[in-house]
C-alpha cells in the first residue's frame, strides 16, 4: 500500500506541471501550432511516458538506497553541517541550489563520456521534446543521477530538507528549460539557463551537445568553457544522430541487447574538455 500510495502522489504531482506547460503552449504557440505539435509528438510521448512508468515500479522504490549507503559509509562533514544549521535557513536554501547545480554539472559532463553515454543517450535520443522529455532517461541514469547529486549533498553537510529543495527547484527549472518553448529569456538568459539555451545541448549536432551542462546557471558552463549563448531562439532539430527507438530499443540497447547498435562515443567536444 505504501509503494501504490507513493505511485498515486508522484503521478499527482505531474498534473500541475502538465496542466502548466498545456497552457503555456496554448498560449505562446496558439491552439492550432500547439494541437498540430502535440500530435506530431505523440510517438515520444509514448515513449518517455513508458519510460517514466518502468522508472516509478522498478527504479524509483529504491534509487535512494546508493545514497544511503554512500553517506552512512562515508559520513557527512559535521564542521559544515554545523555551518549550514548556524546560519539562515533561506542562506542553506540557497547554497544548496547553487552547489547542487554545480554537482549536477559535473555530474552531467561524465555523462557525456563513454562509458556512461550509452545510457545517457536515451536521454538525448528526444526527437520532440517537452517538458515531459526530462523523465526520459534509462534506469541506469536515474541511478547514478540521483546518487551522484543527493550524495555530494549530504556528505557536505546539508540538512535533508535543503537536500530536498534543490531537487525540487532544480527539477521543475529541469522541466521548464526542456519545454518546446524556444524561449531566450532575454536579458535573464545571461544569468539563467533558458529553454533555448538547453535545446542546444539537445541538438543533433555532436559538437553542440557538448554545451549548456548545467540545469539553472550559466556560471558553471562560462567558468569551464561549456557555454553556448542563445540570443537567437534555437530551432536545430534535436535527438541522436542515426538513432531512433521506442521503449524496448532504449531500455536495451545500452546493453548491447538490440541489433541496431547506436554510436556509444558521447560528445566529441565534451571528450577533449575533460582531457584537457
Amino acid at each position: 500500500m505504501g509503494w501504490f500510495a507513493n505511485s498515486i502522489a508522484m503521478w499527482a504531482a505531474l498534473i500541475p506541471f502538465a496542466a502548466f506547460f498545456c497552457a503555456l503552449a496554448l498560449l505562446a504557440k496558439g491552439r492550432g501550432r500547439a494541437i498540430a505539435d502535440a500530435r506530431g509528438a505523440v510517438g515520444e510521448w509514448r515513449t518517455n511516458l513508458l519510460i517514466f512508468l518502468f522508472d516509478m515500479l522498478l527504479v524509483l522504490p529504491y534509487v535512494a538506497l546508493p545514497a544511503a549507503w554512500i553517506i552512512a559509509w562515508v559520513g557527512p562533514s559535521a564542521g559544515l553541517a554545523h555551518v549550514w544549521t548556524a546560519i539562515p535557513a533561506a542562506v542553506t536554501g540557497l547554497a544548496a541550489v547553487v552547489l547542487g547545480d554545480y554537482v549536477g554539472y559535473w555530474r552531467h559532463r561524465v555523462e557525456h563520456c563513454p562509458l556512461l553515454w550509452r545510457f545517457h543517450a536515451t536521454h538525448h535520443s528526444d526527437r520532440a521534446m517537452s517538458w515531459f522529455s526530462l523523465n526520459r532517461m534509462h534506469p541506469v541514469n536515474r541511478l547514478t543521477t540521483t546518487t551522484i547529486d543527493s550524495a555530494a549533498l549530504a556528505l557536505a553537510g546539508f540538512p535533508l530538507w535543503a537536500v530536498a529543495l534543490n531537487g525540487i527547484v532544480r527539477n521543475a527549472w529541469g522541466y521548464f528549460i526542456h519545454a518546446d518553448l524556444r524561449w531566450t529569456l532575454g536579458p535573464l538568459g545571461a544569468l539563467l539557463i533558458s529553454p533555448s539555451a538547453h535545446r542546444w545541448h539537445h541538438v543533433r549536432d555532436e559538437a553542440m551537445a557538448g554545451t549548456n551542462f548545467a540545469t539553472i546557471f550559466t556560471l558553471w558552463d562560462r567558468l569551464h568553457g561549456t557555454f553556448q549563448p542563445s540570443r537567437e531562439p534555437c530551432r536545430e532539430p534535436t535527438g541522436v544522430e542515426g538513432h531512433s527507438g521506442g521503449f524496448l530499443y532504449e531500455m536495451l540497447e545500452p546493453f548491447g541487447l538490440w541489433p541496431r547498435q547506436r554510436a556509444a562515443k558521447g560528445s566529441a567536444a565534451v571528450q577533449q574538455l575533460m582531457e584537457a
